[in-house]
């Protein structure tokens, strides 16, 4: 979700607001391997004191209690395997008090912390999308004006015909035909209906910066692992909706960081598990899963991973998210809490194959036991017909009798 400059404009910008250091990503998504997405003030009040009441709750600080496994016991314990962590938006403008507020975000972010602080040495690699828009985005209420002069309220829905009979028109007239066009595709691709956002994850904002408590843990893996989170800017083209950390809503030809991103598919494909969470799970999230399963193996599926706990959606979207939680689960997508997303088959051992073995061995001899029974009992029961037969039945069943 983002404003109306041109592409290069729009990476000029999020690089002098927010200081990042941008890569370039699989098909064109803008990465930064670097740590400037923290929180750029202090925590409001009401975070404090959630964080507080979490560790309270707990009797203790998180760094007294994580375990991190050593080799060793990652290979006795069956994780010994390639886990991908996907963390989508977790920023401040959908915790509690943002400007897009989700009730739960804030006891989802304390999981997620507890999550990563308690995998440190188990989780292979971070991915967190950052929705990251300008104020003139095509979603944003300052974009859009009525016949009146007034503007959208935050939540509006608006549609094709609706922009086709100047219902509401482009606050920029040169742009009419563009977000005309734009609703258009958006209704005949079956998206999302086009709604109007409050302003959020403005480029350079507090509400664009990581919750805190994520922010800490992801610091703290990376220092721990001496490795970077790989962070994906995606919004900031201003003609289409991103929900998807993969790809827009309508793709723009002139703009790559919006098409599918099949590479980063690929590089998701090599890992035994993938875990997603973060927000909102009726949209971004959502979204994100949906890019990714619809260009996986059918097959592999259960390598995907739904954190049901560490996802919440917006207010008045609750349908949308149990939809498509359903849906994963149809599909064979993992969907569990974080307490066991790192549980994983234990290998078979030595002796577990020992006893395989024999129990195999055990099975063998009690078949062929059964099947020796089972054919004494056919011949007694051939040798009692012959014996109670007739003579002449017994005579016209002899070997050579005439008809």
């Amino acid at each position: 979700m983002d404003v109306t400059e041109a592409t290069t404009d729009n990476q000029t910008d999020l690089g002098t607001d927010a200081g990042t250091s941008e890569a370039g990503h699989s098909d064109g998504h803008q990465t930064d391997n670097e740590s400037v997405h923290s929180a750029q003030q202090s925590p409001e009040k009401e975070e404090k004191a959630s964080k507080k009441s979490h560790k309270k709750e707990k009797g203790k600080k998180h760094k007294h209690k994580h375990h991190h496994h050593s080799k060793e016991e990652k290979q006795k314990k069956g994780i010994d395997q390639k886990v991908v962590l996907f963390i989508v938006d977790p920023q401040n403008d959908y915790s509690d008090q943002g400007t897009i507020p989700i009730p739960n975000a804030m006891a989802d972010s304390n999981r997620i912390y507890d999550l990563i602080m308690g995998h440190l040495d188990d989780i292979s690699e971070i991915y967190v999308s950052l929705d990251s828009r300008h104020r003139t985005h095509i979603s944003n209420q300052i974009s859009w004006t009525s016949k009146k002069g007034k503007r959208p309220e935050p939540f509006q829905v608006i549609t094709a015909q609706e922009v086709s009979k100047g219902k509401w028109k482009a606050k920029q007239k040169m742009l009419q035909q563009e977000y005309l066009d734009y609703v258009t595709n958006l209704e005949e691709a079956k998206k999302q209906p086009f709604m109007i956002w409050p302003d959020h994850c403005l480029v350079g904002t507090y509400g664009h910066a990581v919750m805190p408590s994520i922010n800490e843990a992801l610091q703290n893996w990376a220092g721990h692992n001496l490795t970077t989170v790989e962070y994906i800017i995606k919004g900031t083209n201003c003609f289409t909706e991103m929900y998807s950390a993969l790809s827009g809503e309508v793709p723009d030809p002139n703009d790559p960081s919006t098409e599918l991103d099949l590479g980063m598919v690929e590089r998701l494909q090599a890992a035994d598990r993938v875990i997603f969470c973060g927000e909102s799970l009726s949209h971004s999230v959502q979204m994100t899963v949906k890019d990714v399963l619809n260009n996986w193996n059918e097959d592999e599926t259960d390598k995907l991973c739904l954190l049901s706990d560490c996802a919440s959606p917006v207010p008045g979207f609750e349908s949308m998210a149990e939809d498509f939680v359903r849906e994963c689960k149809e599909k064979g997508v993992m969907v569990t809490t974080a307490s066991e997303s790192f549980e994983f088959d234990e290998p078979m051992g030595e002796e577990d194959f020992q006893d395989a073995a024999a129990i195999a061995g055990m099975a063998h001899k009690l078949a062929s036991k059964s099947h020796k029974k089972s054919h004494k009992m056919d011949d007694a029961a051939a040798e009692e017909a012959t014996a109670d037969a007739p003579p002449d039945s017994a005579a016209a069943a002899a070997p050579g009798a005439e008809a």
